[in-house]
């Protein structure tokens, strides 16, 4: 598991305690590039997380009515 993954963790361990008592996960999701996140799949197996790779650059989509949007960053939903 990353370092800095580790350490935030260990930060919030007692806010996610106490916010389990109160309600069920019913939803993980992990937000990152390629690289960091295969790092995250083993230690995060148990908890069937949805995976999403960030992906850099810019993209280029169209709006319904034809107008051209640039984007400089996204995600790629899905389980990756």
């Amino acid at each position: 598991m990353p370092k800095v993954f580790s350490a935030h963790l260990d930060n919030v361990k007692s806010l996610l305690d106490e916010a389990l008592t109160l309600a069920k996960v019913i939803r993980l999701e992990v937000h990152g590039n390629e690289d960091e996140l295969a790092k995250l799949r083993e230690p995060l197996a148990a908890f069937n997380p949805a995976f999403f790779v960030l992906k850099y650059g810019i993209r280029r989509e169209w709006d319904a009515v034809g107008l051209l949007i640039l984007k400089t960053a996204g995600v790629e939903a899905g389980d990756a």
